[in-house]
């Protein structure tokens, strides 16, 4: 029954007759002097649809994009990537429209190839996948001012032929974010909202996790990301498919015992460091590939072929910039066998004789209209339930992304107070957040050589070590019998807070409440 269901669902989903139905199909419109005759659907979601153009002309295919933007803040992020647009004031549905035209690349994307595998491809063909995205993160970064991608992963990376394209520049910048001591607790909120709204989670650098440790949010990003997918090229799994904070912060992945990838180890380990400034550049990558290639003898101008090619898109390719062929329909589902029905319907008893009706009128409707009506139902409910499954995924994003940014409760009054509540242990783990581990693994990774001190005034003692942090103690300020501290000791309190403030610039004080 479950399969059943499950291939209705696809059925109604897909498209009639192998496409959506769309009233900018047929349609010519004209970009720089260039008409363009959309021919068909490519993929759609709730604020874009990808068309197949053709140039009347020359004959080339391309695709084309077309954007609604609801507001002006869409507008103002869909204006960094885009210029040709028409206003909201001319079109009929009161949004801005956006066309944006770039090759079609009807190879489908490099993660249907992986997805399609059982094995990991061989190391020279990773070899020239990798290369061939290196130059095109090197060609971004050699502009004046150099643009920074910041949302680089397996998804992004379409088929063209015998080669690779880099897609989905939406989040591109050429903005370089430097945190530094005097950035105040809503600066850093607002740069990690930043990072978060317009980067995938797993593929995020340490900076862009964690914008306190001050390191400068830039070109380097990139390089990390690149380090992500060459791993993913050689071991088919991501090293933070979990998307952990404090993983990713502390650059916590494990390489696979396999030899066949072995020389790729320092290429990974160089763009995969926590210090961006640490970081292999896009020049020391593609060296170290060109090196890689000499040494096995791997043409990297060679072209790519793959075993698999897919056609069928992807709806993520609607956040992209380049977009594959059209998709195939679902196939329907198979009728249930009439034998094996038969078999487990229960014999019934004669119904008894009915009152003599009047006939109905005979149905002179053709077949054709029932078919058609068929067809528009099946059309609608492709319609409501694309739309659901992207809506949907929109909010699991944003309930991934929530669960993220409150994985610890830890507040930050300045760049240089934490405050928290007193951190978990034992039973109390299982429903409560803030593990001590997880707390000290957080502290030692946000402020290492222990410049942190705990000032505990909970009155509940530590029964796991807490590390080898400074820990005052304070419950000499609660008198007994007294729920509030006294005033006297609180002034020792801070006394002595602002006493190792000032010992060290880096000092930081965790104030453990109940």
């Amino acid at each position: 029954m479950s399969d059943l269901f499950k291939s209705a669902f696809e059925y109604f989903s897909g498209p009639t007759n192998g496409q959506s139905d769309n009233s900018f199909v047929g349609q010519i419109v004209e970009i720089s002097n260039v008409k363009l005759r959309i021919k068909r659907v490519i993929a759609e979601g709730g604020f874009a649809v990808v068309f197949a153009a053709q140039d009347i002309n020359a004959g080339k295919d391309y695709a084309l994009k077309r954007l609604l933007a609801a507001d002006e803040e869409a507008k103002n992020n869909i204006m960094k990537e885009i210029t040709s647009f028409i206003d909201k004031a001319q079109t009929t549905h009161g949004q801005s429209e956006f066309l944006l035209v770039t090759d079609l690349c009807p190879g489908g994307s490099l993660v249907e190839i992986l997805q399609a595998r059982t094995t990991a491809l061989d190391a020279d063909t990773i070899t020239r996948i990798f290369y061939q995205t290196c130059k095109a993160v090197s060609h971004l970064h050699s502009q004046d001012p150099p643009i920074i991608h910041r949302d680089l992963k397996i998804e992004n990376l379409l088929i063209s032929g015998d080669s690779i394209k880099l897609c989905d520049f939406g989040s591109a910048t050429v903005d370089i974010f430097r945190p530094d001591l005097s950035w105040s607790a809503n600066q850093h909120s607002t740069l990690e909202e930043n990072m978060a709204r317009f980067t995938t989670p797993m593929y995020r650098a340490p900076e862009m996790v964690d914008t306190w440790n001050n390191y400068y949010v830039g070109a380097p990003v990139d390089i990390w990301a690149l380090g992500c997918i060459l791993y993913m090229l050689c071991y088919m799994k991501h090293p933070f498919e979990d998307s952990a904070k404090l993983r990713i912060i502390n650059a916590n992945y494990t390489l696979p015992a396999d030899p066949r990838y072995s020389c790729f180890h320092d290429i990974i380990k160089g763009c995969l460091q926590a210090n961006p400034e640490q970081r292999l550049t896009i020049s020391g990558v593609l060296e170290r590939i060109a090196a890689i290639a000499e040494s096995n003898g791997y043409n990297l101008r060679a072209p790519l072929v793959f075993q698999h090619k897919i056609s069928e898109p992807d709806s993520n390719y609607l956040d992209g910039n380049c977009n594959n062929g059209v998709k195939a329909p679902p196939p329907r589902p198979a009728p249930p066998p009439q034998e094996s029905t038969r078999q487990l319907m229960p014999q019934r008893p004669a119904p008894p004789p009915q009152r003599p009706s009047v006939p109905p009128p005979q149905q002179k409707q053709p077949d054709v209209k029932q078919s058609g009506l068929f067809s528009s139902l099946k059309g609608g409910a492709g319609s409501f339930l694309k739309n659901l499954k992207d809506t949907s995924t929109k909010v699991m994003a944003t309930m991934q992304q929530s669960i993220a940014r409150t994985d610890l409760d830890i507040n930050y009054i300045t760049s240089r107070i934490i405050v928290m509540p007193f951190p978990s242990e034992g039973f109390e783990s299982t429903y409560k957040t803030n593990h001590i581990e997880d707390v000290r693994l957080f502290l030692d990774s946000r402020h290492p050589n222990f410049k942190y001190s705990v000032y505990n005034l909970s009155r509940k003692p530590y029964h796991a070590k807490f590390g080898q942090a400074r820990i005052v103690d304070c419950s000499f300020a609660y008198p007994e019998h007294f729920k509030a501290p006294l005033l006297n000791s609180l002034y020792q309190l801070c006394e002595d807070i602002f006493q190792y403030l000032a010992g060290d610039s880096r000092n930081t004080v965790v104030i453990h409440c109940t």
